[in-house]
């Protein structure tokens, strides 16, 4: 599922139409449909935070699903319109940043995004400002992986044009005219969260096996790593195998390592070259 977080309700509205989303109420107004959520968060960096860990909680997705801030953004020289995938997101209070993996497309240049604690006017670097994409991805790499937490935004003001005489349909209108664009970077998103599906899957079952054999004998932390290696490699080796512990009283943590590493050792001789 792509999961969208914007901050006010007229940069949602091309959204909503474009996944055929129905509205919900709650905390914070959202909407769903089979392929997309979207949460209107408000602005600023509490606000962001607090509205993707409700869409996380609402939606209730697994790893790996996508996650993307999108809203308008004010910068220095580029003109209205322009739109903008960040490969850097900054907390312009504390210097803290994210690197998200950058996406290359049409349209879609690749800048810095700073966020701010209110809105800019003096644009003293060549970043795109906002007040939530810092917050969103810090909250948002909780749920899903650095791929698929991405921020796009739209120049909505630069030093020769403000917002200040904006009105709700202005937005809106500037929204739809670059939505296809954005879906168009949900859905490459989307690909890359599928092609990750195998991954998802492996870590859940291996989660669920190491649990298992922790119910048998005590795991340092140290034993729990080394064991979620050997289970990898034990996947690599033979798929199919049924990769639970064997029958029997086990004494200790070492004595199940060592016994899979034996079993290990028996399937890599007998793997074809």
């Amino acid at each position: 599922m792509i999961h969208f977080v914007v901050a006010l309700a007229p940069e949602a509205d091309a959204l909503v139409r474009r996944y055929r989303m129905e509205p919900y109420e709650g905390a914070f107004r959202w909407y769903r449909s089979d392929e997309a959520a979207l949460v209107i968060s408000g602005m600023g960096k509490p606000a962001a935070a607090a509205a993707t860990s409700y869409l996380h909680a609402k939606t209730g997705e697994e790893p790996f699903g996508v996650w993307l801030n999108f809203g308008t953004a004010g910068h220095r020289d580029r003109p209205r319109g322009d739109i903008l995938l960040a490969h850097t997101v900054t907390d312009a209070a504390s210097r803290d940043r994210f690197h998200p993996t950058r996406l290359d497309g049409p349209d879609l240049e690749a800048v810095e995004v700073r966020t701010v604690d209110r809105p800019e006017t003096d644009f003293d670097s060549d970043a795109a400002y906002d007040m939530e994409a810092y917050s969103f991805v810090a909250t948002a790499l909780r749920f899903s992986s650095s791929e698929l937490v991405q921020s796009i935004k739209i120049v909505s003001d630069n030093r020769e044009t403000t917002t200040a005489a904006w009105t709700k349909a202005a937005v809106r209108d500037l929204i739809e005219s670059r939505v296809d664009v954005v879906a168009w970077a949900a859905d490459r998103f989307r690909e890359i969260a599928n092609d990750l599906e195998p991954l998802r899957r492996e870590q859940v079952e291996s989660r669920a096996l190491v649990d298992t054999y922790g119910r048998r004998v005590h795991f340092t932390t140290s034993e729990t790593r080394r064991l979620r290696r050997l289970l990898r490699r034990w996947a690599a080796l033979d798929p199919s195998a049924d990769r639970g512990p064997e029958r029997g009283e086990a004494r200790s943590a070492s004595e199940v390592l060592d016994q899979l590493e034996r079993r290990l050792q028996v399937l890599a001789m007998e793997r074809p070259v």
